[in-house]
């Protein structure tokens, strides 16, 4: 969908180390880390480098309370449940966009390699 800049809301700062490092393992964007990992000098600098458009996703956990786009991966199974939850939070409503299998057969034997990588990198810093 070609978007920039991205912030990517994760449920824990461990969450948003593990993505952060599958997307940089994955290659092809900017991404930085934001959270509680890091020093609140290192998260002004990358804020600063976001804002800049020197970094085009982010991975963190807490959120600044500003409008924007909003984008929850679902399984099929999930979304009836979503939805019910959608519409008890009392939001105006949601855009249904359906990834569609083939669209991302391309990446598929990628992504399992990058996987990989990712499990043996955090591998690597539990042993640390």
């Amino acid at each position: 969908m070609k978007l920039s800049p991205i912030l990517c809301f994760t449920n824990s700062r461990e969450t948003a180390h593990r993505l952060y490092l599958l997307v940089q393992l994955f290659g092809g964007i900017q991404a930085a880390e934001f959270s509680s990992r890091l020093s609140p000098g290192e998260r002004k600098k990358t804020l600063k480098e976001f804002e800049q458009g020197k970094i085009q996703l982010i991975g963190r956990t807490a959120r600044a309370g500003k409008a924007g786009l909003a984008f929850t991966f679902l399984l099929g199974v999930q979304e009836k449940n979503f939805l019910q939850m959608v519409a008890e939070a009392g939001s105006p409503g949601i855009q249904k966009q359906i990834v569609k299998p083939e669209n991302l057969k391309g990446m598929e034997a990628r992504y399992e390699q990058t996987l990989q990588e990712l499990a043996n990198a955090i591998k690597d810093e539990k042993a640390k």
